[in-house]
């Protein structure tokens, strides 16, 4: 047993379809890691052997991570129903609302 390790940094992967080497072939323990990679951020590892979901249902189309999916708009901040991209804040109708529109703030007594 050894305190050795190793970090691999990958520039220039595309987010379009973001592909890279397994490392399976030195570590059969890095299958484990490379498969929660792909579920979290759909990064493709060629050569590993299992490369499926571990924490997401098989059907789920998104990766969680990569924060580039829609979520259901909330109505206690909308006045619209939809959706809304994970990434973009809520902004309010009205401009004279102001930025805090749409923040509770609790009554003051």
């Amino acid at each position: 047993m050894t305190s050795d390790w190793l970090r691999i940094v990958a520039d220039g992967i595309s987010r379009d379809d973001p592909r890279a080497p397994s490392a399976t072939f030195l570590w059969i323990g890095a299958e484990w890691l490379e498969r929660e990679a792909y579920d979290m951020y759909g990064i493709v590892f060629e050569g590993n052997r299992d490369l499926r979901r571990i924490f997401m249902p098989p059907d789920y189309t998104s990766f969680p991570l990569r924060k580039d999916f829609l979520l259901p708009d909330d109505a206690a901040r909308s006045p619209g129903a939809g959706v809304r991209h994970v990434e973009r804040t809520h902004v309010s109708a009205d401009p004279a609302e102001g930025p805090e529109a749409g923040i509770r703030r609790a009554p003051v007594s």
